[in-house]
């Protein structure tokens, strides 16, 4: 006999609740903390409200334009990102205990400002967990109907990408430097 939170859940289940809904509010919500947190784009609380929900709606809706599912990889995104970051939680706490300076070191690192930290955790997030993996998989699908092949074309964006973002660093770092 199913109780009354099974047929909840069920319907709920049937309806897109935990594969549409629950995922895009926690990415909606997590990136307007970010915008407001860094300020990168002022301080428009309805700037950040409309972009973290347009970004939300995009990412979420790509799947559905595209036919793929994103449940699978932002499952397995999701639960390496919470082993890294209990890993980096328990990593500091181990050495607090045996290098009490740490966070005076840890801010002379990131000292440029919170835009440059915020880029260098995002990218070693990145790193560690495979995002590249996570992005790449859509692009490689889009691509398979081209006449070039796949791997290339995908390895071509990547150098592209990491191009432009380290013409943004070093600019970021010329400027500070004059």
């Amino acid at each position: 006999m199913a109780n009354i939170f099974q047929i909840v859940v069920e319907r709920l289940l049937g309806i897109g609740f935990y594969n549409f809904l629950l995922p895009f509010i926690l990415l909606s919500t997590v990136l307007y903390a970010v915008l407001r947190k860094t300020q990168l784009l002022g301080d428009s609380v309805a700037l950040h409200a409309i972009i973290s929900i347009a970004v939300g709606l995009f990412v979420f809706g790509s799947p559905v334009i595209l036919g793929t599912s994103l449940t699978v990889p932002l499952t397995s995104f999701l639960t390496q990102g919470v082993i890294i970051i209990l890993a980096l939680v328990f990593g500091f706490l181990i050495s607090g205990l045996f290098y009490p300076t740490l966070g005076e070191k840890l801010t002379d690192i990131f000292k440029e400002g919170p835009a440059s930290w915020l880029v260098w955790v995002v990218l070693g997030f990145a790193a560690a967990v495979g995002l590249a993996e996570f992005l790449i998989n859509p692009i490689r699908s889009l691509l398979s109907t081209s006449k070039a092949p796949g791997d290339l074309l995908v390895v071509t964006i990547m150098f592209v990408v990491f191009f432009i973002v380290l013409l943004i660093v070093t600019m970021s770092a010329a400027k500070e430097i004059k």
